[in-house]
This record gives C-alpha cells, structure tokens and sequence, in this order.
C-alpha cells in the first residue's frame, strides 16, 4: 500500500545534530502515514551510525546513498523512489511543525499545490484559495519567495509530478527551485496557500547562494526570465504591472551589485555589466512610473532608477557607492 506522503530529505555533509533536528521534526508529525526517503549525496562523512539508529527506530524511513551529484540530483533520486500521493522536500538544516504535514494535507484536498509560511526569516502567506488565472495576476500578493522559489515549504501532487516528468535541473547551481516550480505550476490549475508558519528555514551562511560564481547571471537571467512570464500570462492591471517592474528592478539590482561587489577582475566585471544591462527585460524598467502615486517604488528607488537611466554603467557603480558609504 502507497505511502499518502513521501517526504525527501537530502543531505550533504551535515552537522549530525542539525540532521538528527530534521528527522526528529518529521517524526514528530500528527499526521502519521508517510514515507521519510533520505537521501545522502555523496557525504565525505560517515553517517552510518545515525542510518543504523533511525533505520530500527522507524520502519517509515529509507536511507539511499549516491554519487555526489548536487541537490537536485539527490531531490530526484528522492521522486524516482517515492511510493506517495503526495510530495513534500524538507532541507537537512532545516526543520518542520508537528503539523506541517496534516496542514498541507488538508489544504490540498481542493488544490493542485498547498503552500504554507516560513520561518525564521518570515516568509508569510495569505490565507486563501485562487484558481490558476487569479493567482499569476496578482503578483503584487504572490511573486514572493515563498510562492514562486521555495520547493520545501509546500506539498505537491506525485501524479503531476511524475506524469509531466518532471524534475530539478541538475546542470543549475542556484535558481534549481524555482526553474523546478516554474514547471509544476504549468499543470497547476488551482492553489491553496495557508497562513499557518509550518517550516523553520535556517540560513545557511556556506550554501551556494552565498558564494561568489562567475555563472550566477547566466542562472539568474533564466529564473527571471520564466518568472516574469509566468506572471504575464494573463493581461496585468497597470497596478500589478507596476508591482512586478519593481519586482524586475530588484532582481536587476542584486546582479549587478553581485558583480560589482564580488568580481575582481575588472574586465570580467566590465563585460557582464554590459550583459545584464544589454538584456531585453533590463530595457523594460524604462516603463516604471517614478512617481509619488505608485506605490511600489520608495524615494530611493526612484533616485537609483534616475541615475542608472542618466549615467548608465557609470551610474550603477555611483548608487553601489553611495549604499555602501551612506
């Protein structure tokens, strides 16, 4: 008998004590039917003695180990074993409400995906249903990083996953997660969000998201591409358009700062500057309405966005002199 919740964890070198706090969080759940897969990529430590100890404490536990791979070869591994109705990811670091499970539960019963908040950096969410047509117009409620970039916060349908084949990009270092949900919302015809805190994100100072990678823009440039079409399926009001200029503005932003802060090389940096600057969706942030009516843009902002369209290049490294002296 199938298994109503498969639950991949994987992991890589972690700290045991913040492994055995995963687990233990998952074991802990009220809603007991569930299958808990954890997958080992590659470690160059030896965790046998925890496999040992969970494997006779709790028959509802698979270890698998593979070749280091990355994460999302580890998360896909996790799906190609998965026996459930059901898909829930939970990161090795982080932890889970005793009700994170029976909460997402219940919530996708009238849904094609639950969505639930996230600590500790709150990550909040509305307490709402929407069909597929409501919710990417609104982007000015659900372009967050709790909608549209987080797998782990939420519970997915294994039928929609597998039937679609879907999967984590396993050549992509950063943006795995959204590129991952960009592709199961194309099935998605309704969402459940919850207001309920359900997930204890720890930030993880080592993860790759914190380390300079010469290829960080020729990730990000995809996230932002599918993300921005994703909500412009469908006609946006001006309000919500304006909402995701602003959301475009800051994507924009945190490349080229990345670059001017991290890169070394001033060649190197030169040249992808004039890449960011030159892509198509850059040109669109000539569209913002830099005025006291539109309230997603504040008084900084509109400075920034003056001096960029004035002083171009030049005008980019003014504002990111200016932030880190002000």
């Amino acid at each position: 008998m199938n298994s109503k919740i498969s639950v991949i964890v994987p992991f890589y070198n972690i700290n045991k004590l913040a492994l055995r706090r995963c687990i233990d969080s998952i074991l802990r759940q009220s809603y007991r039917d569930f299958e808990l897969i954890i997958v080992n990529d590659g470690s160059s430590k030896n965790y046998e003695d925890i496999e040992k100890e969970y494997l006779e404490k709790d028959n509802r536990i698979i270890f698998i180990r593979n070749e280091h791979a990355g994460v999302s070869a580890a998360r896909n591994k996790g799906i190609e074993v998965s026996k459930g109705e059901y898909i829930a990811f939970v990161d090795s670091d982080d932890y889970v409400e005793e009700n994170y499970l029976s909460t997402l539960y219940n919530a996708i019963q009238d849904s094609d995906i639950a969505i639930g908040a996230v600590l500790v950096q709150n990550y909040w969410t509305y307490h709402r249903w929407e069909d597929r047509r409501l919710f990417f117009s609104q982007p000015s409620r659900y372009n967050g990083l709790q909608y549209i970039n987080f797998c782990w916060n939420k519970l997915y349908k294994s039928r929609i996953i597998k039937d679609n084949n879907i999967k984590f990009d396993e050549s992509v270092k950063l943006g795995e997660d959204a590129l991952f949900l960009n592709e199961y919302y194309k099935y998605c015809e309704s969402f459940r969000s919850v207001k309920s805190y359900l997930y204890f994100y720890e930030y993880n100072y080592n993860s790759a998201v914190n380390k300079y990678d010469l290829n960080f823009w020729n990730w990000e440039q995809e996230v932002i591409q599918v993300q921005w079409d994703l909500f412009h399926q469908y006609p946006l009001s001006d309000f919500e358009e304006q909402a995701m200029l602003s959301w475009l503005y800051r994507k924009f932003k945190y490349v080229l700062y990345y670059y001017i802060d991290r890169e070394s090389d001033k060649n190197q940096r030169s040249m992808i500057l004039k890449n960011v600057v030159s892509h198509p969706l850059f040109e669109k942030l000539k569209e913002c309405k830099l005025t006291k009516e539109n309230v997603h843009f504040n008084s900084n902002d509109c400075k920034i966005l003056k001096i960029w369209s004035n002083l171009g290049i030049n005008g980019i490294y003014l504002t990111r002199l200016i932030a880190k002296y002000k």
